[in-house]
């Protein structure tokens, strides 16, 4: 599923069959990041790779939300692939971080906060090396890159 372009209705979109994620049976994450969406006789998205719920969180577009006592989970990916997803859980009563208003993850109101934080310096240390790309990184800065590689790739 992903999101109708302007509102937060979901809209079943399949892998085009050019994609070289098409020919995969199962992905390591229920989420994927795509570079075009195209509607011929349905909608196909192209150059599309799974993400980890955690990448989506520190570097997807859109706002962080918390919700407390929402349903954790939904949103989108592609569950039908035999997807692994720790973040998610469809438990009631449980504290949801949601992504853009839309992709919501069951989250500790702690690691929560922590998640804001990382993001919010990872925005500030990005932005601050796009506007000078020859600056090199601080210690501190090195420290976090560091960390968010190491998040990253654990999933």
């Amino acid at each position: 599923m992903a999101r109708e372009e302007g509102s937060n209705v979901p809209v079943a979109v399949a892998l085009h069959p050019s994609c070289v994620a098409s020919k995969q049976v199962q992905f390591d994450s229920p989420y994927l990041i795509y570079h075009e969406r195209v509607k011929t006789t349905r909608v196909y998205l192209r150059d599309a790779t799974p993400v980890s719920p955690c990448a989506l969180l520190l570097f997807g577009g859109g706002e962080i939300m918390s919700e407390r006592g929402a349903k954790g989970g939904g949103g989108g990916g592609n569950k039908g692939r035999g997807a692994r997803d720790n973040w998610r859980n469809d438990e009631e009563d449980a504290d949801v971080i949601s992504l853009d208003g839309w992709i919501r993850f069951r989250c500790p109101a702690r690691t929560q906060a922590l998640v804001r934080d990382v993001r919010e310096q990872l925005n500030h240390v990005l932005k601050r090396k796009i506007e000078n790309p020859t600056m090199g990184f601080s210690d501190s800065a090195k420290g976090l890159m560091e960390a968010v590689v190491q998040l990253v790739s654990e999933g």
